[in-house]
């Protein structure tokens, strides 16, 4: 069965006070046609994030959030957010990011869909405590960001692509994505896609690098990344386990091997997952292999390993069977 805990609410003007919230107090809540009203939210939690995905026939809604960071991607319809600073409006293939704060905001339904978006929040505290470890300051405090699918970025691209594949799997009955190991392989990448968001729209800085040389740099964290390759979430683990700061880890390794840690990482993990398939135990399929070396996503999975082997993950699996 899904993970997603699915609260429901139809018709009339206010929001019935017992079901469960993504946010934490609802100050007003209305449909725009209250008669025919409906919303759902499928909310899931992985490690110390929550996804969601949010339908509705359209409503305005006015909120506090005092302890998470909030990530709205439409996906039809509209959003218009008001807040102490100015309004925002994001349609599908944007998307808009706040601190922690006070908001009102209307989904609009268009040409005839619903209103539809993924959600994603995580506590403050964590991503502070996500940026410390990557050796960067916090300089904007109060964020508040609208960004494009459009834009010359590499994080929010990934992290909207990834939430929607994390929902995607979380709604199939069955999904590897339900086991611990994996949520937090999962929840780290998501957390490492979001710092990057958070650096694209100015609200943190690169703090000091580490004195700590390149070489020595790289070699700690081969060593961690050979040990611990299926279960590594956020390349910060690798850079505290090194003790430098995770800027400081990416300048040693363009440096020393002209690649970041994560594509190296990945590396080492479709070496281990070739040699899994080669092997041809019993009751193996693609995805566990997968999921056991610890990629998350398995579309992204086939796609690396086709570029680097030359042949799809079920050809050679297929191919060691028949020997």
């Amino acid at each position: 069965m899904s993970i997603f805990i699915r609260n429901e609410v139809r018709g009339g003007v206010a929001r019935p006070s017992g079901n469960a919230r993504m946010f934490q107090l609802t100050e007003a809540f209305r449909f725009d046609h209250a008669k025919h009203g409906k919303m759902v939210e499928d909310i899931a939690t992985i490690g110390n994030l929550e996804v969601a995905r949010v339908r509705s026939t359209g409503h305005f809604i006015s909120l506090r959030e005092a302890e998470k960071l909030t990530v709205l991607l439409p996906i039809s319809g509209q959003l218009e957010v008001e807040t102490s600073k100015r309004s925002w409006v994001a349609e599908p293939q944007a998307g808009l990011l706040f601190a922690p704060n006070r908001r009102a905001t209307r989904a609009r339904s268009a040409h005839g869909a619903h209103f539809e978006a993924n959600v994603l929040l995580l506590p403050e505290f964590v991503v502070r405590e996500e940026v410390r470890r990557a050796g960067m300051r916090v300089v904007r405090p109060d964020i508040e960001c609208h960004f494009e699918s459009t834009q010359p970025s590499q994080g929010f691209p990934s992290l909207q692509r990834y939430l929607g594949y994390l929902i995607q799997e979380l709604s199939r009955p069955g999904s590897l994505l339900a086991q611990p190991r994996v949520q937090h392989i999962a929840s780290g990448l998501a957390l490492e896609q979001l710092i990057a968001v958070l650096k694209d729209c100015g609200a943190l800085s690169d703090g000091n690098s580490s004195p700590f040389s390149s070489l020595r740099q790289v070699k700690a964290a081969e060593s961690y990344i050979r040990e611990h390759y299926a279960t590594i979430g956020s390349m910060n683990e690798v850079a505290q386990a090194v003790g430098v700061g995770l800027r400081s880890l990416q300048v040693s390794f363009q440096s020393a091997i002209g690649m970041t840690p994560r594509e190296r990482l990945m590396q080492v993990r479709l070496d281990h997952a070739r040699q899994a398939l080669l092997r041809s135990e019993a009751g193996i399929t693609v995805a566990s292999v997968a999921m056991q070396v610890g990629f998350t996503h398995l579309g992204r999975f086939s796609t690396l390993y086709r570029r680097v082997f030359d042949e799809s993950p079920s050809t050679s699996l297929k191919r060691s069977l028949t020997r």
